[in-house]
């Protein structure tokens, strides 16, 4: 398994972190895939089913995903000395208002399916 761990090398003069952009790169191609193909089973399962909100839901997660994938490694998020802050910023902010969104829905749902 590839790690997206990151390697620091010494050298006489200094140290260098060698970053992983081009494992980044190919995992922010696998998740757009996975989101055009969960995009084509809405097309094809339709709006107003029972799965809408599960496939909403499978939406925001990939892109936040996404999303942090190009703040910690291509903006050198993840290299700062306290990047929690900046992580809790970008991310509990915009989760904090659209997650409500899809979760109540899903979770009627999931309700709604189990009959309870």
């Amino acid at each position: 398994m590839i790690s997206m761990a990151t390697q620091v090398e010494s050298n006489n003069a200094h140290e260098y972190v060698k970053r992983p952009y081009f494992l980044v790169f190919l995992m922010l191609g696998l998740l757009t895939v996975l989101e055009l193909n969960v995009g084509f089973m809405a097309k094809i399962v339709g709006e107003g089913t029972d799965i809408e909100g599960f496939i909403d839901l499978a939406l925001i997660v990939l892109a936040l995903l996404k999303a942090y994938l190009v703040a910690a490694f291509f903006m050198g998020i993840k290299y700062q000395d306290n990047p929690k802050t900046v992580y809790g910023i970008m991310f509990g902010i915009p989760m904090f208002i659209a997650l409500p969104v899809v979760v109540i829905p899903a979770l009627g749902t999931i309700v709604y399916l189990c009959g309870i």
